[in-house]
């Protein structure tokens, strides 16, 4: 039997739409579900974290052919209690993957995690072959996305204002140009819908008021306006002051 990989949610979470663009099938434990639920409302995490969990719970209503479901039970939690470890969601996840290994695909789970405790855990059960993690992606955020659009496009994004077309970020800003390259609109994505931004000036006490240059000064002032933390990079004379 070929290999199959079990992911727990923090591994599924991170590999997201690029999981279900291939045929491969998968198995994902019911406490994933159970957790996924939980951080989507959870008032400890940040608005990208309970995003990409509703964009996950999403994906899974949308391909339910492509995965397996393990629905936990307490008997699969005997082998975790052997080894006298802590009985929590990971360790739960765990063992509903050593029983699938054991009773559905025979030594052919590979077990799937970027959770380097829960990694540790897992080698006693698995050995280090049969353990991967999803690969990071390198960070190339920059804060704001530039898309050339046709019209037909156009009209599709104002119609559907709370559809994330462009797989931005929560608090990414979106600069649209159409086919001479020329702005159009920009917004910024909230993780429910694209807002408008208002370009007001500033008045400051060091430089009296103060006028953006062009659309990425603009980006920077509606940032400084709305979130308590603004990054901005940029050479000498850019404007940053």
């Amino acid at each position: 039997m070929s290999d199959i990989r079990f992911y727990d949610t923090s591994s599924l979470l991170m590999a997201r739409e690029s999981l279900f663009n291939t045929q491969d099938r998968f198995v994902i434990s019911s406490i994933t579900f159970k957790e996924l639920e939980y951080i989507k409302t959870a008032n400890n995490k940040d608005p990208e974290t309970k995003y990409a969990a509703r964009l996950l719970l999403r994906l899974l209503d949308e391909y339910s052919e492509q995965y397996i479901v393990v629905i936990h039970t307490l008997d699969n939690e005997v082998v975790i209690k052997d080894k006298s470890l802590d009985i929590n969601n990971d360790t739960c996840i765990l063992s509903d993957a050593i029983y699938y290994n054991n009773n559905e695909a025979i030594d052919s789970v590979i077990f799937v995690t970027n959770d380097l405790s829960l990694k540790h855990i897992a080698n006693l059960f698995f050995g280090h072959s049969m353990i991967e993690s999803v690969t990071e992606e390198v960070d190339n955020y920059f804060g704001y996305k530039e898309v050339n659009v046709s019209d037909t496009l156009l009209a599709d994004f104002y119609q559907e204002n709370d559809k994330n077309w462009f797989d931005l970020n929560v608090g990414e800003y979106l600069i649209i140009k159409d086919a001479t390259n020329e702005i159009v609109d920009v917004r910024c994505w909230t993780g429910e819908s694209h807002r408008y931004l208002k370009y007001d000036n500033f008045n400051s006490n060091w430089f009296g008021k103060i006028k953006p240059y062009d659309v990425y000064q603009k980006l920077f002032f509606d940032s400084l306006s709305n979130n308590t933390i603004t990054l901005v990079k940029g050479p000498a004379g850019s404007g940053k002051s």
